[in-house]
């Protein structure tokens, strides 16, 4: 329950929830996404719906079906709005079209669209916009955008933007991600972590010592761990890259570990293309941990941060990087690449590293030389990575807490339910 939070989390972040839980007596809520399990979105919803149903926000959370045909084609898409060059096809649009209307009246028939508010998450559900809004003209859509847009791949963006312009209001993570022909109202809304979930709790010294025995970690040395999907846009090998320069010098470990979303079809052929990147290399250890069951999934990942001595997210676009997150709420500095929402969670040189630059076309530059300097740097110099840590922490706890996000996502419903004033900025165009 709330009450749970306090000591831990800002005092008037809760006191934010609580004034809007009043006011929202009888409306619903209703989240929509492609995915129950893997990824981050999945991660927030585990979390963020069942509280608010804890505290007497009415929350329902639909997953949208597909096969391997439809998330095929939805991962293309994602990658596209990033700014991946993909080929695009009348085809692959058709395969859209079709699953988008199937889940529709799928949906439909068995009344699933309950929510005053309907917040879609991502391009996977954003074909049903338009076809919601015209059965149920009352109903309010969000569209909750987690994904970097700030130079999409123009045809699929303008495919995609055809449904989104029917909703009736969008949330980015950062002002940067916006795109510039979306002309509707938008809001900033960074995403969060619970810190008394599985995944951040305090765990005993025992524990995070039997997992690194499970997977053959080396207790004694230091680890630098990312965590993340196994996806183009992690750049696992330059991760692998600056590890094979740092351990010229530094005697260390790399673990690099995830586990494979529902929705992202390429994730395996990732995986064991990276694999194959170190053979014969026993102080690179790449793991795929269990998806399911969830906490157990958590837990793993939980001890695997607290064991680190430092945290990567070397990514080349990042909507976010919750585990960048994760990692500084337990005191870690993190290296990760100057992109995208990594930029808002990381005061470089306060609470960690920003690599790289990107260029005008939104992409990453880094050198290998420039990650592993960093990353040297925190593993000789260990007071200054503590200090960096505990700063992170502190970030953490008040900005990036999930009762900031419910508190955020509760002053919008009032805003547009009840006509009441909202905080923030409504960026109009």
């Amino acid at each position: 329950m709330l009450e749970d939070f306090e000591g831990i989390a800002p005092a008037q972040q809760i006191e934010r929830i609580r004034e809007y839980i009043n006011l929202l007596s009888g409306k619903r809520l209703l989240h929509i996404n492609s995915t129950a399990i893997g990824g981050g979105v999945a991660e927030i919803l585990n979390r963020l719906i069942p509280l608010s149903n804890e505290i007497g926000m009415n929350t329902g959370w639909e997953v949208i079906p597909g096969t391997h045909e439809f998330f095929a084609v939805t991962k293309t898409v994602h990658n596209a709005l990033q700014g991946g060059k993909v080929p695009w096809t009348k085809t692959m649009e058709n395969v859209y079209k079709r699953y988008t209307k199937d889940n529709f009246k799928r949906f439909l028939s068995e009344g699933r669209f309950y929510g005053d508010i309907i917040i879609i998450h991502d391009p996977q559900p954003a074909g049903m916009i338009p076809l919601i809004k015209e059965q149920f003209p009352e109903k309010k859509i969000i569209w909750r955008c987690h994904i970097d847009l700030s130079s999409p791949h123009y045809r699929v963006w303008s495919f995609i933007r055809n449904y989104v312009r029917y909703a009736d209001l969008a949330i980015f993570h950062i002002p940067e991600f916006i795109p510039k022909d979306l002309d509707m109202p938008k809001v900033i809304m960074p995403p969060s972590i619970d810190p008394l979930s599985p995944k951040n709790i305090e765990l005993p010294q025992g524990f995070v010592y039997a997992v690194l025995d499970k997977y053959g970690i080396d207790k004694a040395r230091p680890v630098i761990l990312q965590i993340s999907r196994f996806d183009m846009f992690k750049d696992p090998k330059g991760v692998i890259e600056a590890f094979s320069l740092v351990r010229e010098s530094v005697d260390a470990q790399l673990v690099f570990a995830g586990a494979m979303a529902t929705d992202d079809p390429e994730g395996m052929a990732i995986l064991e293309d990276v694999k194959k990147e170190v053979v014969g290399e026993p102080d690179i250890h790449i793991l795929e941990l269990a998806a399911t069951p969830i906490r157990e999934n958590h837990l793993e990942v939980n001890a695997l941060q607290r064991a680190a001595a430092i945290i990567l997210q070397k990514s080349l676009r990042e909507g976010f990087g919750l585990t960048a997150t994760e990692g500084m709420w337990k005191g870690k500095p993190v290296v990760a690449g100057n992109v995208g929402g990594l930029r808002y969670q990381i005061m470089d040189g306060v609470t960690g590293y920003l690599v790289g630059d990107v260029d005008k076309n939104g992409n990453l530059e880094y050198s290998k030389e420039e990650s592993a300097g960093r990353i040297k740097s925190l593993l000789v110099h260990p007071e200054e990575a503590e200090r960096m840590g505990k700063r992170a922490r502190e970030y953490v706890r008040n900005n990036l807490l999930i009762t900031r996000h419910l508190a955020d996502y509760l002053e919008l419903a009032c805003w547009l339910l009840l006509d009441k004033p909202y905080s923030g900025k409504i960026l109009s165009s």
